[in-house]
């Protein structure tokens, strides 16, 4: 199993929360984990709907009680 990455961008700004979260998606490789932190539900759907145009799959969308936790894996095509 290859090893998870984790991306915390809680208390980053829009955009740039969109754009670490772009970057390291696009410098994973095929079969890798991301798992992102953060703490806006906005946010959260802003990165789902980038996984869903994308070849990646989201794996999980898990809220903690101050903060989000999404799961992506990395799929063949993407990036």
């Amino acid at each position: 199993m290859a090893e998870k990455k984790v991306l915390d961008i809680r208390g980053i700004i829009f955009p740039l929360d969109l754009l670490q979260f772009k970057n390291c998606l696009n410098a994973m490789k095929k079969g890798e984990r991301l798992e992102v932190i953060l703490n806006d539900e906005e946010v959260a759907r802003n990165l789902k709907l980038l996984v869903q145009r994308s070849d990646d799959a989201l794996l999980y969308h898990k809220k903690h009680m101050d903060y989000i936790c999404l799961g992506i894996l990395k799929k063949e095509g993407s990036g």
